[in-house]
C-alpha cells in the first residue's frame, strides 16, 4: 500500500541533491556542437564518412589549418584555397572528430557533395526545395 508522506518527514539522501560531479562548460559545448552534427548528417552519411573525407579534401584542410594555427601568413597555395572562405572565416569551427562547421551547419568535402545533393533530392522535391534543404 503507498501512503503520502510530506518531504518534511522524508528526508533526502544527500547525493541525490548534490551531485558528485557536473560537467564542465566546455564538455557542454562540446556536447552541443556533437549533438547539432549528429542530427545534421542524413542517415546515408555518417559522421565518420564526413571527417574521413573532410581529411583528404585539401581545400577544407587548408582552411581548418588556418582555424587553428590562426596564422595570417599562408603559402600561395593555401591562399588561393581559403580565399573563397575569407568572407565566413569567423563563422567556421572544427570539431573534435576534424568536421568543419559553419555556425551549426557542415561544410560538406567536394568528394561527398554529389552524394549529398542525391540525398537531398530523395522524393524529388524540385530543384529550390532541395537547395533550401542543403542549406538548412
Amino acid at each position: 500500500i503507498l501512503e503520502h508522506q510530506p518531504g518534511t518527514s522524508n528526508p533526502s539522501d544527500y547525493f541525490s541533491r548534490h551531485p558528485a560531479h557536473t560537467p564542465s562548460k566546455s564538455n557542454k559545448i562540446e556536447r552541443y556542437v556533437n549533438s547539432v552534427t549528429d542530427l545534421a548528417f542524413p542517415s546515408a552519411l555518417s559522421r565518420k564518412t564526413i571527417a574521413e573525407h573532410t581529411s583528404k579534401d585539401e581545400t577544407l584542410i587548408a582552411v581548418m589549418k588556418n582555424l587553428v594555427e590562426e596564422s595570417k601568413e599562408n603559402e600561395n597555395t593555401e591562399l588561393s584555397a581559403i580565399r573563397q572562405f575569407q568572407h565566413v572565416m569567423t563563422e567556421l569551427s572544427v570539431t573534435q572528430d576534424g568536421i568543419l562547421l559553419r555556425g551549426n551547419r557542415i561544410v560538406i568535402p567536394s568528394s561527398l557533395r554529389q552524394r549529398t545533393v542525391k540525398l537531398a533530392h530523395r522524393g524529388h522535391p524540385g530543384i529550390v526545395r532541395t537547395k533550401q534543404l542543403l542549406r538548412a
